[in-house]
């Protein structure tokens, strides 16, 4: 029998106290390539799903050496909105997100601050704990870097980020009209909802997944083609579903491939027939009690 694969792991899937260096990587499609600079990390706590990882303050224009590093804090962002927040974060183990050039350098014991920053990662969920991804690490010790030394250039290139996701969003939503105008009842039932769910922490599991393709169904059959205005009330949920797949989807998780959203209700035919409205009016409580009604009902 072959044996069965094992999920790549993280590379930083180590004992507490392993330090590693790293190349910075740029910021922006619009930052000069090649920074040039070196940060460095060390794993500071493990529990059974996240490595817990703090960031150094120091940047090196080569790959640094232990003693080096030892002779560093943890970094506090100040970047932007950024008040001193610890660079202090915990990743999934099975988080493979690549940083250049990543080296290990040993292990040290950790210090008082690394102890005390990594105790509330202990307990799930605690007050003041974050979680991403490790490419956190290279923008926190690239963007404070420049934060300090190139901050002019820096928001100019925010600046232009921020203009190309307003273009993206008004687009995004011209797509999402026209795509509604045209949209039935055949279409959407043929249709995979939640079709680009991504199956990694901190996204939902698998089972969550298939059970809400089957409760958008079966709230889209319920309402039907020529539903009138009470019965579109009562199976309101469909609609709120939707919302779901198109404002759920942290980095892309849930949604469609063409960057428009499936699981909306199209615009009904017969007179008096609920419109199809928009989703982002429906509440987040409405769609919990919806789900959990039909949940009681399985």
């Amino acid at each position: 029998m072959a044996a069965a694969k094992r999920s790549p792991r993280n590379p930083l899937d180590v004992g507490p106290g392993a330090i590693f260096a790293f190349r910075t990587s740029p910021l922006h499609p619009d930052s000069p390539p090649g920074t040039g600079r070196f940060g460095a990390l060390a794993v500071v706590g493990r529990a059974p799903e996240v490595i817990v990882v703090a960031v150094f303050d120091g940047v090196w224009d080569r790959l640094p050496t232990p003693a080096e590093v030892r002779e560093h804090r943890v970094l506090r962002r100040r970047r932007f909105a950024h008040t001193g927040r610890p660079a202090v974060f915990a990743c999934g183990v099975e988080d493979t997100t690549g940083l250049s050039d990543l080296t290990a350098l040993g292990t040290a014991p950790l210090t008082a601050e690394q102890t005390k920053l990594a105790a509330p990662y202990a307990s799930p969920g605690s007050v003041g704990t974050s979680f991403s991804t490790l490419a956190l690490a290279d923008a926190d010790v690239e963007g404070e870097w420049r934060w300090a030394h190139d901050r002019e250039a820096l928001l100019r290139e925010q600046e232009a980020v921020e203009e190309r996701r307003r273009l993206a969003a008004e687009a995004e939503k011209e797509r999402y009209a026209a795509r509604l105008a045209g949209l039935t009842w055949e279409q959407l039932l043929a249709e995979t909802p939640f079709e680009r769910w991504t199956p990694s922490p901190p996204f939902p599991p698998a089972a969550f997944r298939r059970a809400a393709v089957r409760r958008v169904h079966q709230a889209c059959r319920e309402l039907g083609p020529g539903a009138e205005a009470p019965e579109a009330r009562r199976a309101e949920g469909a609609e709120v579903a939707g919302a779901v797949v198109q404002h759920g989807r942290p980095g892309g998780g849930l949604g469609h491939r063409d960057g428009g959203a499936r699981g909306h209700l199209p615009r009904t035919r017969r007179a008096g027939a609920c419109r199809g409205t928009p989703v982002a009016r429906h509440g987040g409580r409405r769609l919990a009690r919806v789900v959990n009604a039909r949940s009681r009902r399985a």
